[in-house]
């Protein structure tokens, strides 16, 4: 009798450990993905990571992002410029600009890079699909309000055409300019300017000095911080500091 009892003991054993181990592995996997969405937002909220960090890391070196990256470094901003183009690293070193020639969707940049100071994501390669693979692949570390790209070549696509907006970033700059036109801008002579609001000279008076010959990239304030300017931003106030590529007869 007790060897027909320790039979089905060891029968049952057997069933109950193997509907076991595929619950084991769910609720590995569901841990992992939930550590991955909301450790970053939850390490900022328990003070476990840099207090409310603002620097940039840049997905991309090309002449525009090496122009809007130096400005906000001279400023005591936190960037990181990646990219697997070698001429656009060292260009970027020879300006004093912390640079890697490396794949931003490498485990090496999330694993081996230091990124403390870092908190936002800025797409800026001339390949959508990488940009777009870039900000899901960050949208753990920085959290979606920091993920930015810049507008794809199908952004003003019918929707029945363009990529989903859920599978891309958020898209950054006013008017939301592509790739090519920032370059060009760039290659043309534009230079980043740095303009601080006043109650003398309001974001409107701004816009009316320099119309189309600019394109506003990002807002810093005592009371915000370093962001990434956007169509859908709050007008910026007075104390406001303004970095704008701009025409090079106008900068």
């Amino acid at each position: 009798d007790h060897a027909i009892a320790a039979g089905h003991l060891s029968e049952n054993i057997s069933k109950a450990t193997g509907q076991m181990v595929p619950i084991v592995f769910i609720v590995i996997i569901g841990t992992v993905a939930v550590y991955g969405i909301f450790a970053a937002p939850i390490a900022r909220m328990l003070g476990l990571a840099t207090k409310d960090p603002r620097g940039i890391l840049f997905a991309g070196a090309g002449l525009w992002t090496r122009l809007a990256a130096k400005a906000l470094q001279d400023d005591g901003h936190d960037v990181l410029l990646l990219d697997t183009n070698y001429d656009n690293i060292a260009e970027a070193k020879l300006l004093g600009i912390p640079a890697h020639r490396a794949n931003i969707l490498s485990e090496y940049v999330e694993d081996e890079l230091e990124l403390s100071g870092l908190g936002q994501l800025l797409a800026t390669t001339p390949n959508d699909e990488v940009n777009s693979l870039a900000t899901q692949h960050f949208v753990h570390v920085f959290g979606r309000e920091f993920i930015w790209q810049v507008a794809p070549h199908d952004d003003d696509y019918h929707h029945s055409t363009a990529v989903a907006s859920h599978m891309r970033g958020r898209i950054s700059f006013p008017s939301r300019p592509k790739y090519n036109r920032l370059e060009r801008f760039a290659a043309e002579g534009a230079a980043i300017k740095k303009t601080t609001l006043t109650e003398q000279f309001s974001y409107n008076d701004f816009k009316q000095m320099y119309g189309e010959d600019h394109v506003l990239l990002f807002l810093d304030s005592e009371e915000r911080g370093l962001r990434v300017a956007h169509d859908e931003m709050r007008e910026p106030v007075t104390g406001t500091t303004l970095y704008a590529l701009i025409k090079p007869e106008d900068a």
